[in-house]
């Protein structure tokens, strides 16, 4: 009788354990078959091309990207549609696919994402205080950047200036007419001189052509000392404004022309 209840007990324990065995599989068989559909799914993600951009320049942040599969050619198209400006990109750099979601950044933040060197050419105007971007250069880190120098990304010149175009005069710092370039801060100062004269001058000091569209018979004064070419055209007539480039990643700035348009209607 013994025996038999032991024969019992064991067989009942391998059919427990056999159970066991099996639910255990099942339970692995079904984790390998979520853990399957979950690639499969990340996949047809990965798979799905989309861009979205909102703008709302009303606002300090006002962009919100978001990308998928989509190139940096295709999303600078994009971008260039609301705030007009040219894009100049390195091959490696136009065809990147930059996975994005970026919801209130600013432009510089979402270019800084499209590509590791990034330099904005920018546009400040006469008695304004807030520089305009113009357009932007995207590259790669193993690329060679071309040389910045000559005409400008959205450049609509006529003519152009280089050199001094105001000869013969002796200064120093106590010279009813002065301009002085130095370690990137402008001095200058000067009275009831032509527009085209003073544009000049700060040209020559800063290295740089002076673009002419049209011109001007405006005469204007200016006394200013040590301020950036930037702050310096705060002093100036509108019918100036001074084109630049800065480097987003070592924030360097490169200046390229200064344009006269005697058509802008000084403040």
């Amino acid at each position: 009788m013994n025996k038999v209840k032991n024969k019992t007990v064991l067989y009942f324990g391998a059919f427990l354990f056999f159970i066991s065995f099996v639910n255990i599989d099942a339970r692995n068989a079904q984790a390998q078959d979520s853990a399957k559909a979950k690639q499969s799914k990340k996949q047809e993600i990965d798979t799905v091309s989309f861009l979205t951009l909102k703008v709302n320049k009303k606002k300090s942040f006002p962009i919100t990207l978001n990308a998928r599969n989509v190139s940096v050619d295709e999303i600078t198209k994009e971008l260039a549609r609301h705030y007009k400006i040219s894009f100049a990109l390195s091959k490696t750099v136009s065809n990147y696919k930059p996975a994005l979601d970026l919801p209130h950044s600013t432009i510089e933040d979402v270019l800084k994402r499209l590509a590791p060197l990034v330099i904005l050419e920018k546009e400040i105007a006469g008695r304004s205080i807030k520089p305009t971007i113009r357009g932007a250069y995207l590259y790669a880190h193993n690329e060679v950047i071309p040389t910045m120098g000559g005409k400008s990304l959205a450049n609509n010149q006529v003519l152009v200036f280089e050199g001094n175009t105001e000869t013969g005069i002796n200064e120093d710092s106590k010279s009813p007419i002065f301009f002085k370039y130095e370690k990137g801060k402008l001095s200058a100062r000067a009275k009831g001189q032509p527009v085209i004269l003073i544009a000049g001058r700060i040209a020559d000091e800063l290295g740089i052509p002076l673009t002419l569209v049209s011109e001007s018979n405006e005469t204007i004064n200016i006394n200013i000392k040590n301020l950036s070419p930037q702050q310096s055209f705060i002093h100036l007539p509108r019918s100036l404004k001074l084109i630049y480039r800065l480097h987003l990643s070592s924030m360097e700035t490169e200046y390229v022309e200064i344009v006269l348009d005697g058509n802008s209607k000084a403040n």
